[in-house]
This record gives structure tokens, C-alpha cells and sequence, in this order.
């Protein structure tokens, strides 16, 4: 059943990015002759806090990085662009007192608006969807240090925003995101035991992970 959901999410997030996508790149065709492709290569750091549904567990800040391939395509059309980027991402997740590495492939494409400043300055914001898929191993499995037995199964699959503000001198750009996501990262499961007899149940919390990313790109 949990196989079955997570391809019915894949299938859509899969298709709303490609919408988005399409949608960005068909508002650009209005001047074909003025538009510009730019290609880069942009990475950076990340903070990630991790929520639960439950206040058995607190937030805690955990730092990860992310790297790869972006492209730009501008166009004097109000100082509209779009980026469209692929990154590896790495990032470790704090869950109850065990640390949890996370490695994806992400897919954002934004809409970005922006201006010139001084002849040589843009400044813009922007904002979009972001596909993420697990690379690793869905299943994480421990111990804790109170000797419950705890597992934390992470999402193939997740869709979620982007918001930020950006600066671009020349070739380099720098930026800042927030990432919000528009689901659950992962549940988290560990066993407990309920009553006098030492039987063994299970408890279940669903968590979220907000983002900020700092960036650099360059492109060539």
C-alpha cells in the first residue's frame, strides 16, 4: 500500500513540475528573439530543521550542502527569467537522538522577477516548485540510547516551494532560499512499552523539514 501511494505521488509531483515548467517556458515565447539561455553551475549550504506532528520531539538545526548543473533563461519581458536546476543534495536530519543522512536529487524551477541597478546589479526574487527523490535507502533502522528499537521511513518522493531574493554581478549570482514543503518529509516509528506486562506497541509521529539554502552560481 505504501509502494502504491508513494508511485501515485512520484506520478504527480512529476507532473506538476512539468507543467510549471512548460507553462514558464511557453510565457517566454512572446520574445524568442530577445531571450537568452545562460548555463551555470551553482551549489551551496543548507539549514535544515526537522518538525514532528507530535511535541514529544523538539526541532533541532542540521547543515547539509547541495551542488550541480542550472540554467537561466532571461528575457527583457519585465525582467522575467526562469532557472531550472539539478542538484545533489546531502543533508543529515536529527531524529529523536539519532542523526539520519539524507541524500537526494533535486529538481527546482523558478519564476524570477528582478531589476537592474546601476547599469551592472540585478536584484530579483523568485519563487517555484522543487521535486526531491531519495537516492538512499528509505528505510533508516537503530537503536536508541534507552535501547528502543526505532525506524524512520523517508519519503521516495517530495514536492515543495521555493521563495528567496537573489543578486547577480556579471556572472556570478548569489541567493537565498526558503524551502517549504507541501508534505511529509518521513514517519517515524519506534516501540514503547504500554503496560505492566512489558507489551510492546508502537507510537508513530509524521515529520516535516523546512530549508534555508545560501547559493553561489556562476555562469559561463
Amino acid at each position: 500500500m505504501n509502494r502504491v501511494k508513494s508511485n501515485h505521488s512520484t506520478m504527480r509531483a512529476s507532473q506538476i513540475m512539468t507543467l510549471f515548467i512548460i507553462l514558464l517556458l511557453s510565457s517566454l515565447r512572446a520574445a524568442p528573439a530577445q531571450a537568452q539561455v545562460s548555463f551555470g553551475l551553482k551549489g551551496g549550504i543548507q539549514l535544515v530543521q526537522m518538525e514532528f506532528n507530535t511535541s514529544a520531539f523538539s526541532a533541532s538545526n542540521r547543515a547539509g550542502f547541495f551542488l550541480g548543473p542550472t540554467m537561466r533563461i532571461s528575457t527583457p519581458i519585465l525582467g522575467m527569467a526562469v532557472d531550472v536546476s539539478a542538484f545533489y543534495d546531502r543533508s543529515t536530519l536529527k531524529v529523536d537522538d539519532h542523526s539520519v543522512n539524507l541524500q537526494r536529487i533535486v529538481l527546482p524551477a523558478n519564476l524570477r522577477l528582478g531589476a537592474t541597478m546601476f547599469n551592472k546589479i540585478g536584484v530579483f526574487i523568485f519563487g517555484g516548485p522543487q521535486v526531491s527523490f531519495n537516492i538512499d535507502d528509505d528505510m533508516k533502522q537503530w537503536i536508541s540510547s534507552t535501547g528502543e528499537h526505532q525506524q524512520y521511513l523517508l519519503q521516495s518522493n517530495s514536492l515543495s516551494l521555493n521563495l528567496g531574493v537573489g543578486v547577480l554581478v556579471g556572472h556570478i549570482e548569489g541567493s537565498l532560499t526558503y524551502n517549504i514543503p507541501l508534505g511529509k518529509t518521513g514517519d517515524f516509528t519506534w516501540d514503547t512499552l504500554t503496560s505492566q506486562l512489558q507489551n510492546e506497541g508502537w507510537s508513530h509521529a509524521k515529520s516535516r523539514t523546512n530549508a534555508w539554502r545560501l547559493a553561489v552560481a556562476y555562469y559561463f
